[in-house]
């Protein structure tokens, strides 16, 4: 992987240029580590938005919202 704009190593990233995301290798691991990635650099696809910003966690907790709604049993 490569570092971030700060020089630490990540484990997942959004490429806008390529329209993809790269994840490590090493969150293939555990499943738990890897969805957590993987939601984490879907909502920097679908927002836009960069780590570490107010506009990034209110994208990140809708999109955990979302997926809890449909988590949820039906009835």
């Amino acid at each position: 992987m490569r570092l971030d704009e700060t020089g630490h190593s990540t484990v997942g990233l959004w490429e806008p240029a390529e329209n993809r995301i790269v994840i490590h290798r090493g969150q293939l691991a555990g499943a738990a580590e890897y969805c957590a990635t993987l939601l984490h650099e879907l909502t920097h696809a679908m927002s836009g938005e960069p780590d570490n910003s107010l506009e990034f966690e209110a994208a990140l907790t809708a999109m955990l919202g979302k997926l809890a709604l449909r988590a949820l049993p039906r009835g």
